[in-house]
């Protein structure tokens, strides 16, 4: 007996695949969630921390997680991430650490800078 029907899922995948375009994707497309040339500098608390309203990071260093929190309070993320590294109230300095204020979730998020994105040994 002939089986098409398991044959249609993957030509269907390949079809879509066919039109699908990676320049455009969610990460790398208009509206992304990635910037190009994006990089996190040494701590800088006069400047802001230079918040940058379209991915919501704070591109300075913020060495601690209370500090970092309070900037995210700034501007409307008041829920501390469960996955952050470390809890809200912990105050050891932290050199290669960014923080991210999402403000349509209202969470600030404190994690590790990966070496290519820093400015900074």
């Amino acid at each position: 007996m002939f089986r098409i029907p398991s044959v249609l899922p993957i030509l269907s995948v390949l079809l879509l695949l066919s039109f699908w375009d990676p320049s455009e994707s969610y990460l790398h497309g208009p509206g992304s969630l990635m910037i190009e040339n994006l990089k996190f500098t040494k701590p800088c608390p006069e400047e802001g921390h230079n918040y940058h309203e379209e991915t919501g990071n704070f591109l300075c260093v913020i060495e601690t997680a209370p500090e970092c929190f309070t900037a995210c309070q700034d501007y409307g993320c008041s829920e501390w991430f469960f996955l952050n590294i470390v809890s809200a109230h912990n105050t050891t300095q932290w050199s290669s650490v960014r923080c991210r204020c999402i403000p349509r979730l209202g969470l600030c998020m404190y994690n590790p800078v990966p070496p290519e994105f820093r400015d900074f040994r």
